[in-house]
């Protein structure tokens, strides 16, 4: 199913008062959806910050700062006006299971759910489950629109390098984007322009923390020998082993650390 059709279909069962859920892997579109929708839009499925959020976004009169408010007395103040309300919901795969009994209460009370996930969470709370596929060619081109890129072989590289998740696809965009500025890919050049985009690579954190690693080896160690004198002198072996183990770890720790 298009996106065009998909967003015409949650439209639809807004106006008839019914929650979707919006399922899909990372880089889907689904923030983008949710963002194409009218209604409150909220990044963080925390209890006490959609109520906040609500307030805020509706001007709602309290007697002392919502953030100071407990959860029942805020949902007091919003329940009035949730009949009328949609309220979209992104990362709720990151939710604790206690949300769901508020979600539901909202609802209950004439609120509209929209949610977006990585997986399929509170499906009962829902009336349909919206699975996002991977989109076509001519949707990514569309929406790669505002990076005004015309040259037909680049956008080609994009596409296929993609697989059609449109958040994939913004990144190669941006990417290419430096790499024209950084003079890295010479115009009107495929050659240059295949090898810039084979020589692309995930980024990493520029250090790597594992100092939890070899504290545990150093810990066990520690408790295994405690365990050998007490009760095994002939197999100090063993122990010999995992600190081995563990002060290799501390040494590549602090290798890195020197980076």
């Amino acid at each position: 199913m298009l996106r065009k059709e998909i967003l015409e279909k949650i439209r639809k069962n807004i106006k008839r008062r019914r929650s979707i859920l919006i399922v899909g892997r990372k880089g889907a579109g689904k923030t983008w959806l949710l963002k194409q929708l009218e209604g409150i839009y909220i990044e963080f499925p925390l209890m006490h910050y959609i109520l906040e959020q609500i307030v805020f976004n509706l001007h709602l009169k309290t007697k002392t700062s919502p953030k100071y408010m407990s959860i029942p007395s805020l949902y007091k103040i919003c329940r009035k006006k949730l009949n009328k309300l949609t309220i979209l919901i992104d990362d709720l795969h990151t939710a604790r299971r206690p949300l769901m009994n508020i979600l539901e209460k909202m609802i209950l009370d004439g609120a509209v759910i929209i949610g977006a996930s990585e997986k399929s969470v509170f499906q009962s709370l829902f009336y349909e489950v919206i699975n996002l596929e991977s989109m076509t060619r001519e949707e990514i081109l569309e929406m790669l629109n505002s990076f005004k890129i015309k040259d037909k072989n680049t956008l080609d590289i994009i596409f296929s390098k993609s697989l059609g998740f449109p958040g994939k696809a913004v990144e190669l965009a941006k990417q290419y984007k430096i790499g024209l500025s950084n003079k890295e890919i010479k115009k009107n050049n495929l050659n240059s322009l295949v090898r810039y985009f084979m020589e692309l690579k995930p980024s990493f954190p520029e250090r790597v923390d594992l100092f939890p690693l070899w504290l545990l080896f150093i810990v066990g160690f520690g408790a295994f020998a405690f365990k050998v004198l007490l009760y095994s002198e002939d197999r100090f072996r063993d122990g010999y082993t995992i600190a081995m183990f563990g002060y290799l770890a501390l040494i590549i720790y602090k290798a890195v650390r020197r980076r």
